[in-house]
């Protein structure tokens, strides 16, 4: 490897960043500067580069400018399904003598408190939720809680093993597992159905699993609310839980067919690399005519917005538009992406080894001035996900969504929203 080459590549995106993100204006993080004087010495190979990099994009605390280093099915890693819940990180599938259901208490000699702290330090995130989906959902090598190239670099490798300590019945049990050939388990949804539609028990429900704008996702929405029409339905859930996001237009699309003259949507500030500024496109104080036509059935009932950690990028955005707008209780878990947040990611490539990167290009304000700060969009009913949710295979947050619609819940529902509190379920 060629040092001089590896250095170009790092001053490559960081110059990049410099010329392209927002905060190269509105205030880059005080050790921006100092890590790339400190950090040309410290790697010799590319290796060494892609976490430099990694930990370098961290510091952002922005999702969208990060690098995402693919999986190939020659790399390393620990072939071990978990989901990390508000309870802890547990198994979701038997692997070796560990079972479906166990509780992962450490990684080597860490706990997963500070296993989770190393990850945050690796990880491009906006809040620790995006960094549990990112590092047991993402099939990326820097991302993945598991993989050789993580396990090295938090020290949790013993020459090719790892010990694990799990939880069950209230014992602890320990296992050295050894890496093994990465064999595809983590992968993307297939998003080719990437919006469904049913009825249950008097209550429409529409899945959108990607923000996906397009004759298909226009052609669904009618045939939704055609049906919501024709069987009088009151109640509506729109569930963006698997969503990551795509474009936004979805959540302006989806609105023309609500009983709503105007509404607030976001700001959006775009970095003008040229004049050195922040142009602003939309004001987060303008409210925009709802464009409707005769052939858009309006629909003027309940609506139910369902969030989880996975909730990012332009799902997130939709579901804090029908949040700030008073149009839809949100509920669930806390979304992965901040509801003010970077975004607009442009990509690029560096000259010697060839390493995509993106880079965020815009900002995104949310309508509601007091939350801007919110580290999250946080639902105005939350529901914890369980480990025995999973196991059961049991949809808590949809069946609770469910029964809000039926008027369970009513009376204490709007008496502790209007006293601006949060539900914990």
């Amino acid at each position: 490897m060629n040092k001089i080459n590896l250095i170009e590549d790092f001053i490559f995106v960081a110059n990049t960043i410099k010329s392209t993100h927002p905060l190269a204006i509105s205030g880059l993080p005080h050790d921006f500067n100092e890590y790339i004087n400190t950090v040309a010495n410290e790697f010799y190979d590319k290796e060494g580069l892609l976490i430099s990099l990694s930990r370098f994009t961290a510091l952002l605390h922005d999702g969208h400018t990060n690098i995402e280093i693919e999986y190939s099915l020659n790399d390393l890693c620990i072939n071990l399904p978990c989901v990390w819940l508000q309870a802890g990180l547990f198994v979701t599938k038997n692997y070796f003598g560990i079972l479906k259901g166990d509780r992962i208490i450490s990684i080597a000699n860490l706990t997963v408190t500070e296993v989770m702290d190393k990850l945050c330090e690796i990880i491009p995130h906006e809040n620790n939720y995006l960094v549990k989906v990112r590092a047991t959902t993402y099939p990326f090598i820097n991302y993945h809680i598991f993989s050789e190239f993580i396990l090295r670099n938090i020290n949790a490798l013993n020459c090719n093993t790892v010990e694990i300590t799990i939880l069950r019945d209230n014992q602890l049990f320990k296992f050295n597992l050894t890496l093994e050939r990465y064999n595809g388990f983590l992968t993307f949804k297939n998003n080719k159905k990437f919006i469904d539609f049913w009825i249950h028990n008097n209550v429409a429900i529409l899945k959108l699993d990607e923000c996906r704008y397009n004759d298909e996702y226009i052609k669904k929405l009618n045939e939704f609310f055609a049906l919501v029409k024709a069987h009088n339905i009151s109640s509506i859930i729109i569930d963006l839980r698997d969503n990551m996001g795509g474009n936004a237009r979805v959540a302006t699309e989806f609105l023309r067919h609500i009983n709503i003259e105007s509404y607030y949507f976001y700001g959006v500030k775009v970095r003008n690399s040229n004049e050195n500024e922040l142009n602003e496109i939309n004001s987060e104080n303008s409210q925009l005519k709802n464009e409707t036509d005769d052939n858009v059935r309006t629909f003027g009932g309940n609506i139910i917005c369902l969030v989880a950690n996975k909730t990012y990028s332009s799902a997130r955005i939709f579901a804090t538009v029908l949040k700030d707008n008073n149009i839809a209780t949100i509920v669930g878990e806390p979304t992965g992406g901040k509801p003010c947040s970077f975004g607009n990611p442009l990509r690029f490539e560096t000259p010697n080894y060839k390493i995509k990167f993106r880079v965020s290009s815009r900002v995104f304000i949310r309508p509601d001035q007091a939350c801007q700060d919110d580290i999250s969009l946080f639902p105005d009913v939350t529901i914890h996900i369980t480990i025995e949710d999973i196991l059961h295979k049991n949809d808590a947050i949809l069946n609770r969504a469910i029964m809000l619609c039926k008027n369970y819940f009513d009376d204490y529902i709007l008496y502790c929203l209007g006293k601006g509190r949060r539900l914990d379920i």
